[in-house]
């Protein structure tokens, strides 16, 4: 019994990858328009998902892509490997490559730690710097030309939307 329910993981898993390229194919064409007015309508209407379900399915898709990942491990597992850092996946991958496939999700998660903790301290670098950014935008805003500021103002309107999507992965 044991067995057989590993197999069906292993193709549920597969399953994940492949909803989530559809979703992918789905948002970026915008196809959910047609009835749906956002794509957050569409997910909780006609798939009964929540949006960040959707959004995590495709995230998982987008990283088995970059990775090559093979799609044999648990929707847990790979869960636990959506929050490594896109720059370190690859390295973790091979670096614990028989441990993700022995150990369950609990044990993969405990051994990823010091790779989440990272993370984390690489997220607060991140928001700390565009913080720094945006606060001395806003100091010299008012001691420039009218040239300038308006300059200073589309660097502060990208910093912002870098923050934004930031604070969207986190």
């Amino acid at each position: 019994m044991t067995e057989r329910i590993k197999i069906k993981e292993k193709t549920a898993s597969k399953s994940v990858y492949e909803i989530g390229c559809i979703l992918i194919d789905i948002h970026s064409k915008k196809l959910y328009k047609q009835n749906f007015n956002s794509f957050e309508e569409y997910v909780n209407n006609e798939l009964d998902y929540s949006k960040q379900h959707g959004y995590r399915l495709m995230n998982i898709a987008v990283m088995i892509q970059k990775s090559n990942l093979q799609v044999t491990l648990s929707f847990s597992k790979l869960l636990i490997l959506l929050s490594i850092p896109e720059d370190k996946l690859k390295e973790v991958l091979l670096r614990y490559e028989q441990e993700l496939k022995t150990l369950n999700a609990v044990e993969v998660k405990q051994l990823l730690k010091s790779e989440l903790n990272t993370k984390t301290i690489d997220y607060i670098r991140q928001f700390d710097k565009y913080h720094k950014n945006i606060v001395k935008f806003k100091n010299n805003i008012n001691d420039l030309d009218s040239t300038t500021r308006e300059e200073l103002k589309i660097k502060v309107d990208t910093t912002i939307k870098e923050l934004v999507n930031l604070r969207s992965t986190l």
